[in-house]
């Protein structure tokens, strides 16, 4: 019996790759510009009502600075269980370039992370 399982999770394991790790198709990467002393706002379409929020990796940059705004409910399908927008401000503080990742995740289970955004920051 104890065969059957392992062998079931092996082809299920097989057949589904996100069930037993990060879906590597999930990291997605965008380039943007900005101009010193300006702000650059970013939207993620929010999973709140199941528990997932972006968050952000600091960038440990002078380049840029990253705060999250707030959550925008206004521009929701207005459905129920539809959490809205999750809403960040980058500010341009000086000439250079930086990394950002956002990782979409459970506050409670930061390493089951089920999408990611990064941002290749071009300050000039």
């Amino acid at each position: 019996m104890f065969k059957i399982y392992i062998i079931s999770l092996i082809l299920l394991c097989n057949i589904n790759t996100s069930f037993c790790q990060t879906n590597k198709d999930s990291v997605e990467t965008a380039y943007i510009k900005i101009k010193p002393d300006s702000f650059r706002i970013i939207r993620f379409k929010s999973l709140a009502t199941a528990g997932f929020i972006w968050f952000f990796e600091n960038p440990d940059s002078l380049v840029i600075r990253v705060s999250k705004k707030a959550n925008d409910f206004g521009q929701t399908d207005k459905r129920i269980g539809d959490s809205g927008y999750e809403v960040f401000d980058v500010k341009a503080l000086r000439t250079g370039k930086a990394r950002l990742v956002f990782n979409l995740e459970r506050p409670w289970n930061r390493s089951a992370i089920i999408r990611t955004k990064i941002y290749m920051v071009d300050v000039r």
